[in-house]
């Protein structure tokens, strides 16, 4: 990892160099300025009013875990209708000890923690509640979208089992009912492994929204993973200013990167009920799952393709994006909940056209740590 890219790592204290987040910065929650006022309202103008659905829509969120008691998050979490209520005897599924649903984790009622293989999905780290603030930012408690919490990266950072995690993280996720899968991570190298788990997310038609990476570099020919596997239903996310300007640190490219959204300075939730500012790709892509799950929750029968398009065609042309990332373009929500007929849809329209890279038999999962979350390295949190 380049020293740059390790002091952009969130919370660098404790932080292996293996791993880059995709936040760089944390910023404490104070009265707001005017100029922070302004930011916090970027940050909600994607949102609107959705119609009630009787279908959950449930998100898997890939992270650091989450603080299950925010008062801001806790009428979002998922609960796994296997592991709730109370089982012949008596006792509460949720924490007796059994794997009541027979999926292979035990009391796993909000998801599951892969860093040390049981379900407290609680976050030390911060940066996982921050995402989730994000994605659930602005919806009415009547809202039936739902967040799935599979924590792979922990307060001790990047290790060898950190790609292990994640992938075990990705197979809970396709395994278990979810419809979006936020990616708030990544890293330089691929992994055959890992992209074989997002190829079954494919096959099942999971929407997976991936950060395109905090480096500021070019992704077209060396490409960031998971965000760069060819797959059409993976959306890499960059970063924008409240101008609408691609941030400095983000990563891009015309053939590689596919939208962008607010990533600077974006007000959310920590834990132990705090709120805070981050910036980074991460928090451009949880905005950008926050907008596709609204999408979902009111076209919930439509393919991950329909509904990558209506977010994306629907938006608004930003000419500063131009030659920066494939679709040059704002999303807005209010626009894309309007396109309500699949005919409105471009046939045109093609989602994540990416480079094809060749992928080495000769890397090991080790060598993909190094990518997930360092420029080196595998398991980034952007």
């Amino acid at each position: 990892m380049k020293k740059d890219s390790l002091e952009r790592v969130l919370w660098a204290v404790g932080v292996s160099a293996l791993i880059s987040l995709g936040s760089t910065e944390q910023k404490p929650y104070a009265t707001p300025t005017k100029e922070k006022a302004q930011l916090k309202s970027e940050n909600t103008f994607f949102h609107a009013d959705t119609p009630e659905t009787r279908e959950q829509i449930l998100v898997a969120l890939v992270d650091t875990g989450m603080d299950p008691y925010h008062s801001l998050l806790k009428d979002f979490l998922w609960t796994n209708p296997g592991e709730s209520g109370v089982d012949e005897q008596g006792f509460n599924r949720a924490t007796n000890g059994k794997d009541d649903d027979g999926n292979g984790f035990v009391d796993d009622v909000h998801g599951w923690n892969f860093v040390d293989q049981n379900a407290n999905i609680s976050d030390e780290h911060g940066h996982g509640t921050h995402i989730a603030g994000l994605v659930t930012q602005g919806l009415k408690k009547s809202s039936k979208i739902r967040i799935m919490i599979l924590k792979y990266y922990g307060s001790q950072g990047a290790g060898a089992a950190t790609l292990n995690a994640s992938n075990q993280a990705i197979a809970y996720a396709v395994q278990n009912g979810a419809k979006i899968i936020n990616y708030s991570g990544g890293g330089d190298l691929p992994s055959l492994t890992e992209e074989q788990l997002f190829r079954q997310a494919f096959e099942k038609d999971l929407a997976v929204v991936a950060a395109s990476g905090n480096d500021g570099r070019e992704t077209d020919t060396s490409g960031f993973f998971p965000a760069s596997y060819d797959f059409p239903n993976i959306l890499s996310v960059a970063s924008l200013d409240s101008n609408n300007n691609l941030l400095p640190s983000s990563n891009r490219g015309p053939d590689s990167v596919d939208t962008a959204a607010l990533g600077k300075d974006v007000l959310s939730t920590l834990p132990h009920h705090r709120k805070g500012f981050m910036t980074g790709t991460s928090q451009a892509t949880a905005l950008m799952t926050g907008m596709l799950a609204q999408i979902y929750e009111q076209y919930p029968r439509h393919s991950s393709e329909e509904n990558f398009k209506r977010l994306l065609e629907s938006a608004l042309p930003n000419e500063n994006l131009r030659g920066q990332i494939r679709i040059p373009r704002t999303p807005k929500l209010e626009r894309a909940l309007k396109m309500r007929s699949a005919n409105e849809i471009s046939p045109q329209f093609q989602l994540n056209q990416k480079v094809t890279l060749v992928h080495d038999p000769l890397i090991e999962e080790e060598v993909h740590i190094q990518k997930d979350l360092a420029p080196a390295n595998r398991e980034t949190l952007p």
